[in-house]
């Protein structure tokens, strides 16, 4: 079982359905495999914000194939990304380990989204109970965060890396 660790809040269920309609009459429309990975993430990605994150995995395994068929490496490492989260907010233990570490070997060799890749695989390692192995994920990611220069994203790595921290630490230590 995972005890939710710093993960996204979930957002209105009545707020997103329109979004989620507009995203997949796009969906319909669309021929070219790249658009339609993308436009099925973000239908996912609505879709895991919501009370019920599960529904956002057959979106996301869609869109995972359609990168493989279509030898969209990146976007088929985002999207495996995306997908390991989707399970893990689902509850889907085993299987969302199993798909975080095939998206972090693919964010690792494709270069893409590696610190996402880090921050979420620490996530799922606090959520398992494993926080000292988080750390060094954490660390990784805010040491790419930082090269990249995203404040919000430096400030998402270091809360996560300090929330570890905190965790680790024997009741009321200061």
């Amino acid at each position: 079982m995972l005890v939710p660790f710093q993960r996204d809040p979930i957002l209105n269920d009545d707020a997103l359905i329109p979004h989620i309609e507009f995203a997949e009459n796009q969906l319909a429309m669309l021929r070219m495999p790249e658009g339609k990975a993308r436009m099925l993430a973000q239908i996912g990605t609505y879709y895991r914000q919501t009370s019920d994150p599960a529904r956002a995995i057959p979106y996301f395994k869609q869109a995972v194939e359609i990168c493989r068929a279509a030898n969209l490496r990146k976007l088929e490492a985002v999207n495996t990304l995306r997908l390991g989260v989707a399970l893990q907010y689902a509850g889907q233990v085993q299987d969302a380990e199993d798909v975080l570490q095939i998206a972090l070997t693919l964010c690792e060799r494709y270069r893409e989204h590696e610190d996402y890749a880090y921050q979420h695989w620490g996530k799922f390692l606090v959520e398992r109970g494993a926080v000292a192995e988080a750390i060094p994920y954490f660390e990784a990611a805010l040491r790419k965060r930082i090269a990249g220069g995203n404040p919000d994203l430096i400030e998402s790595s270091r809360a996560a890396l300090e929330g570890a921290r905190v965790l680790l630490k024997p009741d009321g230590a200061e």
